[in-house]
């Protein structure tokens, strides 16, 4: 007898207190990376000033989510 499919995992819910979610932390990474040097700060008040992000993170909450 084959064994089945693996069991299916449910992925953590992001918390209701954080003002951005992770696909937002990792779009931000990214745009740093890929277009400003790895400037992240740049890089969050570009998407800000584009408006593809609503809110920011000061640098410590920034940081902290990153790691």
């Amino acid at each position: 007898m084959a064994p089945g499919p693996p069991a299916s995992r449910k992925l953590p819910k992001e918390s209701s207190r954080r003002s951005l979610v992770d696909a937002e932390i990792i779009t931000i990474v990214l745009t740093a990376a890929r277009f400003l040097g790895g400037n992240f700060r740049a890089a969050q008040s570009m998407l800000i000033e584009q408006r593809y992000l609503t809110d920011g993170l000061s640098w410590s909450q920034y940081n902290w989510r990153l790691h």
